[in-house]
């Protein structure tokens, strides 16, 4: 008996035990040091890990260069671009997505490879100077392409105005991180309401919409530590007011020199 004392006693992480009650019946009695599956600790800890998943999700679906997609879609279905040629629009998207889209995240692919940067998010600041300044390349080649395809004026300007935007937020990085994904929700809030303006389209509820995207990605970022609030609010109103700014200049007259 005295043997099985000691056991019991050096064993404590035994889960269950025989515990003999006064009638004379052995009932289980599961041990204190067993884990509870309803332990308030655990139970934070897997709204916490569902939280940060949630987050990444936002992050990725509105990762940067994933927003020309959104506004392709949008700037196409509008209602000035129901009365041109299918072809004429299919083509114009094309050349969106190929030099707005796939083109740069190939760009960033290739770059991994070299170990020109760390990681394709570019996490590190040092790191954005050449992938930023290939994808201004890209939009402003794509601009071009615009222009021979006999395209608006002020949606070359928009595609200029987002190559001139990535070009600076290069330089601004070196110094300060600014937030890529706050620049591209302003950039889109801006161009909806210059789209909006150029075609006579009330366009209020895309704001709307792309203002309450802007704060939940915003939000997003700050949960996952990746940002400030100081780098998410320059970046938002910095690709918002560059919208304006650049469109007014008319850019795209350049390409009649050419």
């Amino acid at each position: 008996m005295e043997t099985d004392n000691k056991t019991e006693q050096e064993n404590p992480i035994q889960t269950e035990k025989d515990i003999q009650n006064e009638g004379g019946e052995f009932t289980l009695e599961k041990n204190k040091f067993q884990k509870n599956p309803l332990n308030p600790l655990s139970s934070k800890k897997k709204r916490k890990k569902i939280s940060k998943n949630i987050a990444k999700a936002i992050s990725f679906i509105f990762f940067p260069l994933l927003m020309p997609v959104y506004g392709t879609f949008m700037l196409f279905n509008m209602k000035l671009f129901s009365y041109y040629p299918v072809q004429y629009v299919d083509t114009a998207r094309k050349t969106i997505y190929i030099f707005g889209v796939i083109l740069p995240c190939l760009s960033f692919i290739i770059l991994k490879l070299f170990k020109a940067i760390s990681d394709v998010r570019v996490p590190r600041k040092e790191e954005r100077l050449i992938p930023y300044i290939c994808i201004a390349c890209c939009y402003l080649y794509c601009a071009y392409l615009l222009y021979r395809n006999a395209m608006p004026m002020w949606v070359i300007d928009l595609v200029l105005c987002v190559s001139f935007v990535i070009f600076l937020e290069s330089i601004i990085s070196q110094f300060w991180r600014i937030s890529g994904h706050a620049t591209s929700t302003g950039l889109m809030t801006g161009a909806i309401l210059v789209a909006g303006y150029s075609t006579y389209t009330d366009v209020c509820t895309l704001v709307c919409i792309f203002v309450l995207i802007a704060g939940i990605v915003g939000s997003a970022r700050i949960y996952l530590n990746r940002h400030t609030e100081a780098q998410l609010h320059t970046g938002f109103f910095f690709g918002f007011f560059s919208v304006f700014i650049i469109s007014y200049l008319n850019p795209g007259q350049i390409f009649r020199l050419i």
